[in-house]
């Protein structure tokens, strides 16, 4: 049953009234007085109930009251004290007079000092009711407009009534002394000018706004305190409330400055300084933590700011306060591979409570947040075409702007071995040796995943995959003619019914049986799709370097999420990663450039064949430092081997295979060729007025008994008039070049040049790793 408050006029149920009469009548009326905002049209209780909000702060004006007074009686006694002795020595001045007069002017006198005395100890008591007056009148909150002068007359009057009530004065010191022990002194409040007190309504949020229900109302978490006092300057006392519309700090400073206040108790200080040791090394991830996106991106893979971003496109099943929290413990399982207790103790959550947030932000993420960034059925043709490269649509399309250009390839997760054997003979993968599943990415020339489908068992190859892919009616209706499939070479067996249905495919050339080496334009082809085919390697590489756990071993009772988790990190990169950026470092028109050079043949093919007789004869060549070729060889920019290489893949193998070949000095060893008059180079191509010829040895870094010799035709004049063949498999073409004489190029015309070289070095110094020689391999062969 409901009842009206006494005081505010307020219905109060019947567990949260409080009976009145308990505290004294007259002081509840002073009280009303006092505080006419809660009740402008009484001075008395109505009834004998009151809510906790008024019974609070009628208990907080009783203390301070209380508190006052304790001040006012010390502050007389102490006075009163001070004034007997100067009452005395009017008393003996008045003494010494009366001797030398009449004995009735002696009498006059005495009782005039008597008088005197009198009205000087009552101004002294008046003066000290007045200093409680005014004191009570500071502490007390300033009166209504609507207040007359004889009511604040009556307040006044009753001040000094209370002041000066009927106590015992203290007879001795040692009575004063039980009194302050007794009574502790009370000190004042202190003001600051930086920082600033929240006082509210106990109910109340601390933005000013009642709610009438628990459900919308909550206390401060720690957390949330000590934000506030680092980046606003505002404390908020313990126990204080936010509501639901105010749980977002943004909007600080539209705290009513009713309820700021700069005065702070020492109660109020010594709870700041609590919190230093209240303070833990977690990181909780909510939205008031203050850390540092390098932290929040070494744990989830996000800042805080994009993880408050994400929260906002869910909707979890529960009302969690905190969604980012949740969504940390999962990232974080994803980003570090590490076990959920360790990752719940970091966070701080319990371990129940862990497993719930998990469950619930994997299901919301799949439902909610995966469909708008990944599938043929979820995006747009338009959408993907904005991701298709200029390189890309340069090669392969001509820059026509619509056609799409898609990369396909699979990917692998491995797992643990299972008791099901049927299970375990299709997840075994007898070209990895272990067991595994795999995911197929479709990805756009920038690295944008368009669409992510499987799990496919590892006994199923990539034209398998595929063939099950072109049936499917999201591939037809989101797929049209013309359009252009970047694979590799694991698609050869669906390559033609492709191009049947009206595709375009591209893919590196395949050898033939007994072909050893591929011809100048299959190799140009090769190069042409895998500098627009990388960009799904970096994609595959992105997922399981950013998200750990997919380069796990996975718990076969984890399996029945693993690909949801894949689609997801997948999702989570299309939102927050980064597009590829090819090349940034060349500029010049790399499609143009890659174009100019794309010749059916290598001219130093038919050079190598037409002298074959002379170059095969290890007597003609002379073996040199490469120091000897100093002055001849010309000097290169790092641009201008971006040129010659038209990439930077090769350039970083280069490091590898100087670091192998190079002495321990740091002497690369070569051969240059002696009668290079001999050489006729008509009917070639080439025109070069200073030639001069040399070649390398270099060892495979894929196998010990493979050798590769890498020729170089170079004008001494020129510096960028130079030809190049190799004997391994790449190593005809003229579209760039290979790895052995990038690293050829790279030393004569930069490296030797540099002050300082990064050379690889072996990571393990214990193993034993036989050199062979050249001489070697020439007594073998004899």
């Amino acid at each position: 049953m409901a009842s009206q408050c006494g005081i505010c006029d307020s219905l109060v149920t019947t567990k949260r009234r409080v009976d009145l009469t308990v505290f004294k009548r007259p002081d509840v009326k002073q009280f009303m007085r006092l505080h006419s905002e809660l009740s402008r049209d009484a001075t008395a209780p109505k009834t004998k109930y009151a809510c906790r909000s008024c019974q609070g702060k009628f208990s907080y004006w009783l203390r301070q009251k209380s508190q006052t007074r304790v001040q006012v009686r010390d502050e007389s006694s102490s006075v009163s004290d001070s004034s007997q002795p100067s009452a005395s020595t009017s008393s003996a001045s008045t003494s010494s007079a009366s001797t030398s007069s009449a004995s009735t002017s002696s009498t006059s006198t005495s009782s005039a000092s008597t008088s005197n005395a009198s009205n000087q100890s009552d101004s002294v008591s008046y003066a000290a009711s007045s200093a409680s007056q005014t004191q009570d009148t500071e502490m007390m909150p300033p009166p209504s407009v609507a207040s007359t002068s004889s009511s604040t007359r009556r307040r006044s009057d009753l001040h000094i009534a209370l002041a000066e009530q009927n106590e015992p004065r203290r007879p001795s010191v040692a009575r004063a002394s039980l009194d302050e022990d007794a009574t502790p002194f009370v000190q004042p409040p202190t003001v600051l000018n930086k920082y600033r007190k929240v006082e509210c309504p106990r109910l109340s949020c601390i933005f000013g706004c009642r709610w009438p229900g628990r459900a919308n109302v909550r206390n401060l978490f720690l957390a949330e305190r000590t934000h506030l006092l680092k980046t606003k300057y505002i404390y908020v006392p313990p126990n204080s409330r936010i509501c639901k519309h105010h749980d977002f700090f943004s909007s600080v400073e539209f705290i009513e400055q009713l309820y700021l206040t700069r005065q702070f108790t020492v109660e109020d200080i010594e709870d700041v300084f609590s919190f230093i040791s209240s303070m833990q090394e977690r990181f909780c991830f909510r939205r008031c933590d203050d850390i540092p996106d390098e932290i929040a991106r070494r744990w989830t893979s996000l800042t805080m700011r994009q993880l408050i971003e994400l929260s906002k496109e869910i909707n979890l099943e529960s009302d969690i306060v905190f969604p980012e929290r949740a969504l940390a413990c999962y990232l974080a399982k994803l980003r570090t591979g590490d076990s959920w207790e360790r990752i719940f103790d970091v966070i701080g959550v319990p371990n129940s409570t862990g497993y719930n947030y998990v469950s619930q932000v994997r299901l919301a993420l799949k439902e909610q947040f995966v469909p708008k960034y990944i599938g043929l059925a979820n995006i747009t043709r338009n959408t993907a075409l904005s991701h298709v490269t200029r390189i890309a649509s340069g090669l392969l399309a001509d820059y026509d702007n619509e056609k799409m250009i898609v990369i396909c390839d699979g990917t692998y997760v491995y797992h643990q071995k299972s008791a099901h054997y049927p299970f375990q003979r299709a997840s075994y993968s007898p070209h990895k040796f272990t067991n595994l599943f795999k995911p197929m990415i479709f990805c756009m020339p920038d690295g944008w995943i368009l669409e992510v489908t499987g799990p496919y068992s590892a006994n199923q190859s990539d034209s398998t995959i595929m063939q099950d892919m072109l049936n499917t009616e999201d591939f037809k209706n989101f797929f049209q003619q013309n359009d252009i499939f970047v694979l590799d070479r694991g698609f050869r067996y669906v390559s033609a019914k492709l191009e049947c249905s009206g595709y375009k495919v591209f893919m590196p050339a395949l050898k033939a049986k007994k072909q050893k080496q591929f011809t100048t334009e299959q190799a140009n082809d090769s190069r042409i799709v895998t500098k627009v085919r990388y960009a799904v390697e970096d994609v595959n590489g992105r997922v399981k370097s950013t998200y750990r756990q997919f380069t796990n071993v996975w718990q076969n009772k984890a399996l029945d999420h693993a690909f949801d988790d894949f689609k997801i990190a997948c999702a989570l990169l299309n939102k927050f990663g980064s597009r590829l950026e090819s090349d940034k470092e060349i500029d010049f028109d790399l499609v143009a450039e890659m174009k100019s050079r794309n010749v059916k043949e290598n001219p130093m093919s038919s050079i190598l064949s037409r002298f074959k007789r002379y170059t095969a004869d290890g007597r003609q060549w002379i073996n040199l430092d490469a120091e000897s070729l100093l002055p001849s060889f010309p000097v290169l920019t790092y641009t201008q081997l971006m040129h010659f290489t038209l990439g930077s893949y090769q350039l970083h193998q280069a490091l590898g295979y100087y670091a192998e070949h190079s002495s321990p000095e740091g002497s690369f060893y070569l051969q240059v060729y002696k009668d290079i008059l001999r050489v006729d180079l008509s009917g070639t191509g080439i025109r070069i007025q200073d030639p001069d010829l040399i070649r390398v040895r270099l060892q495979s870094r894929h196998s010990n008994a493979t050798k590769y010799l890498a020729y170089v035709l170079y004008d001494k004049s020129e510096p960028t008039n130079i030809h190049y063949i190799c004997q391994c498999a790449s190593g005809t073409r003229t579209i760039g070049c290979c790895a052995h004489i990038a690293t050829v190029i790279w030393y004569l015309g930069y490296g030797r040049h540099q002050p300082t070289l990064k050379i690889v070095r072996p990571p393990m110094s214990t193993l034993t790793i036989r050199h062979e020689s050249d001489d070697e391999d020439e007594e073998q062969a004899d």
